[in-house]
């Protein structure tokens, strides 16, 4: 498929068939033609589709509803990830981290389906954030490391109050 830029896949979603796929889309439908052609590549038929899709910056926020400190967005309804494409394109840390982070609510989804909304907030982005630091070296995978942009935010934003945290 000569569209494909390049093809990603990261240790820690082989499990759940994840394939991340970077294409350059030239139509409106072009990302449908290469799912279809990557489902007819052999083991790769078995992949799940996470469609990411990526804004303006200032965009981000109004075409997804999301507060201004969030970095991405996992949308159940549409089954799809959106994260700011300016900052994805300048910094491949973050945008693993971010992916990462937004899978973790993706898998509770498709794993929970409808439960999945009782799950409460704080466990929901707790998971997210926890695997979101994931770190693989050789046949080792640290979790639950310190993000320093995480630490920054708690340093300089109000603590949300116990009654909605634990709401």
């Amino acid at each position: 498929v000569p569209e494909i830029v390049d093809m990603h896949f990261p240790a820690e979603g082989i499990f759940h068939n994840l394939v991340i796929i970077s294409i350059d889309k030239r139509y409106p439908g072009h990302a449908r033609k290469i799912m279809h052609a990557v489902w007819g590549l052999g083991q790769l038929m078995f992949s799940k589709t996470i469609i990411v899709v990526l804004h303006a910056k200032a965009s981000f926020q109004s075409a997804t509803g999301s507060p201004i400190w969030a970095d991405g967005l996992f949308d159940p309804t549409l089954g799809r990830i959106q994260v700011p494409a300016q900052d994805a394109l300048a910094d491949r840390v973050w945008l693993r981290r971010v992916l990462r982070h937004e899978f973790v609510h993706a898998l509770l989804h498709d794993q929970l389906g409808l439960a999945g909304s009782a799950i409460p907030t704080w466990l929901n982005e707790g998971l997210a954030e926890y695997f979101s630091t994931a770190e693989v070296r050789d046949d080792e995978i640290s979790l639950g490391g310190l993000s320093m942009d995480r630490l920054q935010l708690l340093r300089t934003s109000r603590m949300l109050p116990l009654k909605e945290f634990f709401s």
